[in-house]
């Protein structure tokens, strides 16, 4: 027998006779107890017993008079109010089907100036919700209904459950005795424009080869707190999914756009299940389809919540000695590494750790790992990792994404996730796809053109929530948020100083402990214009050079068309934005004029949506090739492999922190770029440091402007009190002599992009003339250095 108490209070304050309705803290072994005061001095209590087979429901009502004749209209139901059945296990003998009411009828019995009635209802029915009123015949059959509700209500199998926290969460409930324990999940959706809510589970049947839906309609009254509709079931091994149906405020007018026809994600759960469509079709009808990453068609469910170990290693723990951030994407990783028994996963990631650990890198950044669909990859729930990038089992996702991090911080590596907060999954109001939000509460997460409006406060406390989540939960380090010009926007659409949710996230107690990267798209639509920067309170990271890579157009403009203005982007990328990291600008609010380390700025130079860096190289390493060859000049000088040890060796040696992406990296490339990264930090000290940065053209001259320049050849020589470090770029298509800048002791060689020679302990320059090698980069040190 298990133990419940309810409390409440409820008066009704309609015409006509007056009705109270009070939950009484009245303890009873094995049941609860529901007391309600009726017309005229009447109470009405009502008793629940749950034993194993059985739940009781006794009915008193009291003060009504002995000679008072008095029913009890009843019936049951699952899925929807508005659907009353009657099961024969539940009617007893003197039932009968009241067809005015439409329900059916069962007389009380009365006892001492007391009406009574039980009806033993079958544990196997459950979960369902016993409805029924009563109705005095002697009174000219007037009805007693709950002051709020046009009936009342007592749920089996159902309990009314917590808003505490949104989502499916398991629990556990210890009993008094303390010998035994109730394990249960407690479900809670938010929806502001909702009037009914039903709970559809989806159970599988036939070792897990079909399933079956159940749908469970929750009590306005009972299961809801606010905007946040809840309830606890009985955990049950048959469990494997469940969705959310609505019903509510359908208008476009009010932005609610609530969607009945579909079964909808939960966005807060912490996991999504694919379920294959050959099979599952008619079975899952409701539940929406997503296009997966390997473009296949998937029912997708909201998954059951696993118990996760809270023991991640936290970023605190994390002893990183590496440096620079290599850019990975999950699902075209390691295809064509022998070590990597799992491409395309997250446990194939893990058993990258060594290769990782070779290049000397201190964080992998990863590319959108939570659940995406459509073909640009779009989010569907920024809680739940993508079940596409599991290995084995799509339960098992999670566990798998945290074994990852584990693995990876144990040898000094953070994980950073990369979000996109513009489009989700659900599409544009030109191409609707209901599959959450869109058909739970459009207008508190979207802008009229189906963007993500991240000024609305739901939305900002749904990113927080799912930043904790991958934070705590599963070990995540670090965030870049794409596109971050979005995050800038009030709920009105304008541009502010200091946003909302940038603010909340480098501020939050728990993620500030967290690395936060904005790489937006178009610095235009930052604040003033991006003369500062996107907002950062001294706490924000920044990258730059992801949509127009400026160190790529630089090395693979012809020759003939380069222009000052190509040289010189190059040259701020060089520079790390070295105007955004500077002194303060007193003129702007303190979120914009706060100084910032040179190490916050990330020089990344990753493709757009529509091509990769690979891509972007091959395509300038054949239009270099093409046009040594109309110039008469040998071709064979530029390859693929030299031009992105060229491009590689800019980033890795510019101010700021370089991000490498992964798909750069092949052939004896990887072994180039461990070689390079294990040089930087000695150089950190001067690049991110010197207290003099000059530009020098390729006889050594300093120059005050782009247009004075006589050649492309860029020059960059960075001094302080531990000594001197000078960058060469040569995108011509033939060899360049260049002159050293003179400064205090010997210059030293350490990189050449061309031959792939890296000499961390530097080889000393004879000649303060070099030649440098057409569509290469050279590296030197002076004095101490290295």
């Amino acid at each position: 027998m298990s133990e419940q108490v309810d409390t409440a209070k409820e008066e009704d304050s309609t015409a006509g006779p007056k009705v109270r309705r009070r939950r009484t803290k009245t303890k009873k072994k094995g049941g609860v107890t529901l007391t309600s005061a009726a017309s005229h001095g009447g109470v009405v209590k009502s008793t629940r017993l749950v034993d194993k087979d059985t739940v009781s429901i006794g009915i008193d009502v009291t003060e009504c008079g002995d000679d008072a004749e008095v029913d009890v209209l009843w019936g049951v139901y699952r899925a929807s109010p508005d659907i009353w059945q009657y099961p024969k296990a539940i009617q007893s003998p003197d039932s009968c089907m009241d067809e005015t009411m439409n329900a059916m009828s069962t007389r009380m019995t009365c006892k001492k100036g007391m009406h009574s009635v039980a009806f033993d209802v079958p544990a196997a029915l459950a979960p369902l919700t016993f409805a029924y009123v009563l109705v005095i015949r002697s009174d000219n059959d007037r009805i007693i209904t709950p002051a709020k509700g046009a009936y009342f209500t007592t749920q089996i199998g159902v309990e009314p459950g917590s808003a505490k926290r949104l989502g499916c969460m398991p629990f556990v409930k210890q009993h008094q005795s303390g010998a035994t324990k109730d394990v249960g999940i407690n479900f809670a959706v938010e929806c502001q424009g909702c009037d009914y809510v039903s709970l559809v589970l989806v159970k599988s049947v036939q070792d897990d080869s079909e399933y079956a839906q159940q749908e469970i309609a929750l009590d306005p009254h009972m299961n809801r707190t606010g905007s946040v509709w809840h309830c606890a079931l009985p955990y049950s091994d048959d469990l494997v999914g469940y969705g959310w149906r609505v019903n509510g405020d359908l208008s476009w007018e009010t932005n609610h756009r609530i969607s009945p026809d579909r079964i909808l994600l939960d966005p807060e759960a912490s996991s999504v299940k694919f379920v294959d469509t050959s099979s599952s079709v008619e079975s899952l009808s409701g539940f929406p389809v997503i296009e997966t990453r390997q473009g296949e068609e998937k029912i997708a469910l909201s998954g059951i919540d696993s118990t996760i170990s809270k023991d991640t290693t936290s970023l605190a723990n994390v002893n990183s000695t590496g440096y620079g951030i290599l850019s990975v994407d999950t699902a075209t990783f390691g295809h064509s590494m022998s070590e990597v028994k799992h491409p395309g996963t997250f446990m194939g990631i893990a058993e990258a750790a060594p290769y990782f650990a070779s290049l000397g890198i201190a964080a992998i950044k990863m590319n959108l790992p939570y659940t995406v669909g459509g073909s640009q990859n779009r989010a569907v729930s920024f809680f739940a990792p993508d079940p596409s990038l599991a290995s084995s089992s799509t339960d098992n996702v999670a566990a798998e994404f945290k074994s990852m991090a584990d693995t990876l911080h144990a040898i000094g590596i953070k994980v950073i996730i990369s979000l996109d907060l513009t489009f989700t999954a659900e599409g544009s109001d030109e191409d609707p796809r209901v599959i959450s939000w869109r058909g739970l509460d459009y207008g508190n997460y979207y802008r009229e053109n189906g963007v993500l409006n991240c000024g609305k406060p739901v939305l900002q406390e749904h990113i927080i929530r799912a930043l904790r989540h991958w934070m705590l939960d599963l070990g995540v380090d670090g965030f870049e948020f794409m596109y971050a010009e979005n995050m800038v926007q009030n709920m009105d659409d304008v541009v502010m100083d200091a946003p909302a949710l940038p603010d909340a996230l480098c501020h939050d107690p728990v993620l500030s402990r967290c690395m936060m990267i904005a790489s937006p798209g178009n610095n235009q639509m930052l604040p003033r214009q991006g003369a500062r920067g996107f907002p950062h309170w001294g706490r924000w990271m920044e990258a730059h050079g992801t949509c127009d890579s400026p160190v790529i157009h630089y090395f693979a403009t012809p020759v003939s068309s380069m222009t000052p203005s190509v040289v010189e982007k190059c040259a701020q990328f060089m520079s790390g934005q070295a105007d955004l990291f500077s002194s303060p600008h007193h003129s702007f609010p303190g979120n914009l004029a706060t100084r910032r380390p040179m190490q916050y700025s990330i020089s990344e130079i990753d493709g757009n949506a529509w091509t990769s860096t690979d891509s972007l190289i091959s395509t300038a390493a054949s239009a270099a090739r093409a046009a040594m060859i109309a110039d008469g000049v040998d071709s064979c000088l530029v390859t693929s492999d030299s031009l992105t040890r060229a491009i590689l060796t800019t980033v890795i040696f510019s101010s700021g922190t370089p991000c490498i992406p992964q798909e750069a990296i092949h052939n004896d490339i990887d072994t180039f770029v461990g070689e390079c990264l294990t040089c930087r930090p000695v150089l950190s000290n001067v690049l991110d440091g010197a207290s003099h940065r000059s530009w020098h053209a390729a006889d050594g001259t300093s120059h005050a402007s782009w247009d004075a320049m006589n050649t492309h050849v860029i020059g960059r020589l960075l001094t302080n009190e531990s000594g001197s470090m000078y960058i060469v770029l040569n995108p011509e298509y033939h060899p360049v002599d260049i002159s050293l800048p003179p400064v205090p002791g010997t210059w030293h060689q350490i990189v050449d992009s061309y031959s792939g020679d890296v000499q961390p302990a530097g080889m000393p320059v004879a000649t303060p003339t070099q030649t440098i090698a057409a569509k290469s980069v050279r590296v030197f040190t002076a004095s101490a250095t290295v």
